[in-house]
């Protein structure tokens, strides 16, 4: 028959292997959104800056 100790054992570990990849996968999910709305925030500001520095040389033309 089966062996209901070696199959229990062989659930917890594809479990514990399971959730240690979704634990994983969640923070990388949130560093993965958090440096995008950084990334967002800096190509605003350089969007900004750039705006200004045309503004700068058409002022001198």
């Amino acid at each position: 028959g089966v062996d209901v100790a070696l199959l229990s054992g062989g659930i917890y570990e594809a479990l514990v292997t399971t959730v240690g990849g979704l634990v994983v996968g969640i923070v990388a999910l949130f560093a993965y959104n958090y440096l995008v709305a950084e990334l967002d925030k800096v190509g605003g500001k350089m969007e900004t800056k750039t705006m200004e520095f045309m503004d700068m040389l058409n002022e001198v033309h």
